[in-house]
């Protein structure tokens, strides 16, 4: 990955199986985006449905590298699986099938995140994700905060041109708003993974949308979604 090379310290990857959840995704993350990924479509919405912004925001919350257990895990219904992601292990995939085609199509994509610095210390890696997303706005956590929507409200609040909801305890910006205000945003992770192009879903645009209910019990416990986007 980009972030690689940066002489940070990390921890050895565990050996996979390819049919270990994990050996799943490393398989998919080494194949080709799909042709339709790599080429910009028309920019209209889907049958139903209204059509794409003009102008739309990025806003990402969460780990960009997050290692291993003890963050918010639950292992009795998650498993044994280390909960690990790296932003830089889906960078290019992530920008031919969510930012690249935007682009191309003439929509102007910003950036903005709330994020926690990288576990080890390593600031190189933390100016390689600022260097490659570019934001408008971002934040650095240098503490877990207490709740997992913590970095929802933070980065909410960048893109609103709020000041922060609590104490700053890391490094960011807070910029004035651009020319022209965004349309609509996209609240997601840093380890997307898409097989198809983000506008080639049925999304309405006018209405909040999420991407698809979570596992059965906590839907009908919690009406819990997944926090693949919104």
């Amino acid at each position: 990955g980009q972030g690689e090379g940066l002489g940070c310290p990390r921890a050895p990857p565990p050996r996979l199986s390819a049919a270990s959840p994990a050996g799943s995704l490393r398989a998919a993350l080494a194949a080709p985006p799909p042709a339709a990924a790599r080429t910009a479509g028309p920019m209209a919405g889907g049958q139903g449905h209204s059509p794409h912004p003009r102008s739309l925001a990025l806003l990402f919350h969460g780990h960009y590298d997050r290692q291993g257990r003890g963050l918010w895990v639950d292992e009795a219904t998650d498993g044994p699986w280390r909960k690990c992601g790296d932003y830089f292990a889906v960078h290019v995939r992530l920008r031919a099938t969510l930012i690249e085609p935007l682009l191309a199509a003439g929509v102007p994509v910003r950036t903005y995140f709330h994020t926690y610095a990288h576990p080890s210390g390593c600031k190189a890696k933390d100016d390689a994700l600022v260097a490659a997303l570019r934001p408008v706005s971002h934040q650095f956590s240098t503490a877990l905060l207490p709740r997992v929507s913590e970095s929802y409200v933070r980065v909410l609040r960048l893109f609103l041109r709020l000041p922060p909801s609590g104490p700053d305890d890391g490094e960011g910006t807070l910029a004035p708003p651009p020319r022209g205000a965004e349309e609509a945003f996209i609240l997601l992770r840093f380890d997307v993974l898409l097989r198809e192009p983000l506008w080639q879903l049925p999304i309405d645009w006018r209405i909040t949308s999420l991407a698809f209910r979570d596992k059965k019990w906590a839907w009908a416990s919690q009406r819990k979604s997944s926090d693949l986007f919104f």
